[in-house]
């Protein structure tokens, strides 16, 4: 019998980490279903980011470290990396080599006798950029938003395109992409299609995903950068969980850089490119991230 592999991919910085605590949490559960939730699958994707485009030897390598995980008795292999998307900076240009690990997976797959599922979820840009700025400060550096935003390239962020090297590889039939801004709404839709792929919907109630990664509040982050001048990151990851402990950004609380103005430009940058996103790979009947006319300068802007 011809087994299947589902792989959620994120993308960054749309709350992977919860959903990889829910999926441990439920191991048992899940085995018992017939899905062998392997943890393991996030040191291959690590592997693929920081290598791709990688040597037929590390690709031969790397298919002997997976054998032994997927061909498990179970007839469903499940794993969660947002590695799989590519490699994730603290610095500019933050994301890149996307389709090289996209076609890097393929490769290493190829051998195996596989039906392969891959889920991601997008983010709006400018959330993401907002959320991907707190992470280089978590991480060492010392920028402030606006010279941190003044070094990206802004066409690296076309969700699109990185979608595409994906579907180019596995097909976009096999590509199950949802909004993060609806994953975990009231009624559980999104994150209801991730577990439906492996069959284990009843185990996905959108109360019952941890929180992880906590948050500082934007005083006490701007605290955290001035510091990062004189620490060294070491330094840095010690004060940054003590704060994460005694200055959490509180549940509802946004922390936001961009004026209305800047987000708006933003948005209409991304526009034809979303809607493509959407067009192509989004169900029909879930609704765009925005429509920029109508959340001009209102709190909509800030999902």
């Amino acid at each position: 019998m011809r087994k299947t592999l589902v792989l959620h991919i994120g993308m960054h910085k749309t709350a992977t980490t919860s959903i990889q605590s829910h999926l441990l949490h439920h191991r048992v559960q899940l085995h018992q279903m017939g899905v062998e939730y392997v943890p393991g699958l996030v040191k291959i994707g690590r592997r693929i980011r920081n290598r791709a485009p990688m040597s037929d030897e590390l690709v031969r390598e790397l298919q002997a470290h997976l054998e032994p995980l997927l061909t498990l008795p179970a007839p469903i292999i499940l794993g969660s990396a947002e590695a799989y998307f590519g490699r994730f900076m603290a610095k500019p240009p933050v994301l890149i080599n996307s389709h090289e690990c996209a076609a890097d997976l393929k490769r290493i797959l190829e051998p195996f006798d596989l039906d392969v599922k891959l889920f991601a979820a997008v983010r709006r840009q400018d959330t993401w950029l907002e959320s991907a700025y707190q992470h280089s400060v978590k991480w060492n550096f010392d920028l402030t938003f606006d010279e941190w935003y003044a070094e990206l390239d802004l066409d690296l962020f076309h969700w699109d395109r990185l979608l595409g090297g994906f579907a180019a590889q596995f097909g976009k039939d096999n590509l199950y992409v949802h909004p993060y801004e609806r994953l975990f709404k009231p009624d559980g839709e999104g994150v209801r299609r991730l577990y439906r792929l492996f069959g284990a919907e009843q185990l996905a109630e959108p109360g019952t995903f941890p929180r992880s990664n906590p948050g500082i509040s934007k005083r006490w982050l701007e605290v955290l950068r001035r510091a990062n001048s004189l620490i060294d990151r070491k330094e840095c990851q010690r004060l940054r969980f003590f704060m994460e402990q005694e200055f959490p950004r509180k549940s509802g609380d946004k922390t936001i850089y961009f004026s209305d103005e800047q987000r708006v430009e933003l948005l209409e940058h991304y526009s034809a490119s979303n809607q493509r996103l959407f067009d192509e790979f989004v169900p029909a009947g879930i609704e765009n991230f925005y429509t920029v006319a109508a959340v001009m300068g209102q709190a909509a802007l800030t999902v």
